[in-house]
This record gives C-alpha cells, structure tokens and sequence, in this order.
C-alpha cells in the first residue's frame, strides 16, 4: 500500500461514487504485448531449473508509489491511478484540512478481456494491501484521524468494512469471507490487529507499549501473521486460527511462534517491511509460510512457524515461495529463482526486467505480475516452466 519495492531497493471522495468507465480509456498497450519471451540461465539445462514466459502485458496509469492488487484468481487487478497522499497520511495520519484527490481503477486480466477498465472510485481513497474474489481492500482516512475501511468491489460497488470512528488501517483480505487490518484509537496510541470472518470479529491487543501492524492472513487459510514493535524492536508473530476459526484472544500477547527481525525499527520501518509483499506476495495460496522484508538485511526473509528465518538472495526486494525454500525473487537486475540450501543460497535468472509476481489459484503455474514505470504499471501474465519443460 505504501511505497513502491523499487523505492524500498534504492534506500478519495464519498462512498458511491464509482462510475463505469470506457473500455479503451487512458490504457495504453505494451509494443510488445503480443511478444513470448522466454529466458533461461546460460550453462543450466532446463531439466533444473524452472523458466518463465511472459504470455501478454499492458500499461496504465499509476501513482508510482501503491502496489497494485489481483483477485485470487489473476482475472482482475486494481490500481492506485493517482493519489495526493503523501506519507504520514500513507502510515496513519489524518486527511489534511484541504483533503485529498485520487482514483482507484480496476481491470479485466482474464485472456478475454486482457486490459480492459472495469470501474473507477474518485475521492480521498487509498488502495489497501490485500483482495479476494469479491474486491480490493481499500482505506478513506478522515479528518478527524479516523479512518474507514471498505472492499471495492471489480464491479465499483462498495461494502464497508469498519466505519465506526477509530483509525483502521493496513486492511487485507482473503478467501471466505476473511479480513484483518489494523485498529487504534484516532488520537494515536498502540495498534491491534482485528480479524474477521463473516459476521465475526476479534481484536487482538499486543502486550501494553507494543504494536501489532501489518496482518497477513496466511494462504492456507490456518491463521495470521503479523509485526510485533515493541519500542525499536521489530519482530513477526504467528496466530493460528482456533476452532472457533479466529486466533485466541491472547494471540497477539502469546502467539504460537515469534521471531526477532531487527532493533532499530518504527512504524515507517515495520511499513516499508511488508509493503513489497502486498497483495498475497506474503503468504501466497495453498501455503503457510511468510515472506518479509529485512530493512537490516536489506534483502527479503522467508519464516515457516517454528523455524528460524532464512535470508533470500542479496538484495531481494519481493519474493514469492513457490516450495519450501525456494522463491521467485526480484532484485533491481531482474527476476530470479533463488534455492536455500546448506552452502546458502543458489540464483538463477529468470528474465532481465523486474517483475514482482503473485500466485493465481486457477493455475499453480500461471503468474499475474506487475513492474513499476514512473506514472505507469506494467501488467503481465506469466506462465511459470517447471524444469524440464519449455
């Protein structure tokens, strides 16, 4: 939601307003969209290592900034277009006195109507960290230091989530009707995590003086990770669901597992630290682990509950875990599979332009993948080779 991952490597009006938009309005097609390119590393047979093929691609208009969002099922992506929200209001911080402008668009990426606009919302909105089949997450901060949060529907249709005074913040969402975000009184203080399933809800305080920021529901739908601050120490929490299918109450207190991530860390930091893995880069479908920026290793760290943290491959800004111990990573020099392994990690490029992928569920080896353009996104199906064929 926050900062773009290449800017981490280097260092919204009222409810109702969406309107249709035109089919061809402000998209702009790649000059290679009809291009398959396929890279592999020279001196490694394909029988090793997996390869990648970029099917299509397009380009529309972008903040710079906001990571785009995709439906589960790679058919629909949205946009921060536009935004006037300058970081403190990005973090939490209340809307200015002279308010904010800004778009959110959202897109077909199905191969039938590959790029075409489907909706747009106008008004002093920011794009969330999380979608599901029924929408993006999406957050309107107000004035007063409140701040609602909403789905946005493909369709332009709105469903509000929280709309009750305090600030709400960092949504995500995910299959069944789950949802999790942040929560603190609009005056300031410390931030829970807020999980819900349907018509459930729980709140999960950390201990007094701590922050639990930045819920990551994991993809194999069995519970939440989250950051744990705690003065200047960052560290990742883990909260399986219970019977009941929400965490304890006392998860964010007593998780089932915890592991230190740094201690020179605020919320800017713990921001900054998920922000490369939004919409589902951290836990992608059908896995359990968690996938996170190190600001003190400056490269990316994949967690499996009740194991120590593994670094990826040196300046890695994004990761995907596509096994156990093994993740598309992107770096500023392009896409790589980086493999752990007990000599450290072993590299192979993939292709020479950054793109930071997610996981589709429709197909394990389809990839919807995006790259950050100054004022545009490049958008981009990918089919992921596994080894040995082409």
């Amino acid at each position: 939601m926050i900062r773009s991952a290449v800017a981490i490597a280097c260092g919204l009006g009222a409810v109702g307003c969406s309107e249709r938009i035109a089919s061809s309005e402000r998209l702009v097609l790649a000059d290679d969209v009809r291009r398959s390119d396929v890279t592999t590393v020279p001196g490694v047979t394909q029988s090793r290592e997996p390869s990648v093929r970029v099917l299509r691609r397009f380009r529309t208009e972008h903040d710079g900034r906001t990571l785009p969002l995709f439906s589960p099922d790679g058919t629909r992506c949205a946009i921060q277009a536009s935004t006037g929200a300058d970081w403190a209001v990005r973090i939490g911080d209340p809307l200015p006195p002279d308010g904010m402008d800004g778009r959110i668009e959202t897109l077909a990426c199905d191969e039938a109507s590959w790029g075409r606009p489907l909706a747009r919302l106008e008004g002093p909105w920011l794009l969330g960290r999380g979608a599901s089949d029924e929408g993006a997450c999406i957050e309107r901060p107000r004035a007063d230091g409140g701040r609602d949060l909403a789905v946005l529907r493909w369709n332009g249709e709105l469903r509000m989530i929280a709309e009750d005074g305090a600030t709400n913040a960092f949504g995500t969402l995910a299959p069944g009707g789950l949802a999790a975000w942040c929560r603190r009184a609009p005056e300031g203080g410390d931030w829970h995590v807020v999980v819900q399933r349907g018509e459930r809800r729980r709140v999960l305080p950390a201990a007094p003086g701590s922050s639990l920021l930045m819920p990551t529901i994991a993809g194999d739908g069995s519970g939440v990770f989250a950051l744990r601050l705690d003065g200047t120490a960052l560290g990742a929490c883990w909260m399986p669901f219970q019977d009941d299918g929400l965490p304890a109450v006392d998860a964010g207190v007593r998780p089932a597992s915890f592991r230190p991530m740094g201690v020179r860390a605020n919320l800017g930091v713990a921001v900054r630290a998920m922000d490369p893995q939004a919409g589902g880069g951290a836990s992608p479908p059908g896995r359990g682990d968690l996938v996170v920026w190190s600001p003190e290793a400056g490269c990316c760290m994949w967690w499996l509950p009740g194991n120590d943290m593994q670094p990826l491959g040196p300046r890695s800004m994004a990761a995907l875990a596509i096994e156990d111990g093994d993740a598309l990573c992107t770096t500023p020099e392009g896409l790589s599979h980086d493999r752990l392994g007990v000599e450290g990690v072993t590299r192979t490029p993939l292709a020479t332009e950054a793109w930071i992928p997610r996981r589709s569920t429709a197909d394990p080896r389809m990839l919807m993948a995006f790259r950050l353009l100054g004022t545009h996104t490049e958008i981009a199906a990918i089919r992921l080779e596994p080894p040995g064929e082409k």
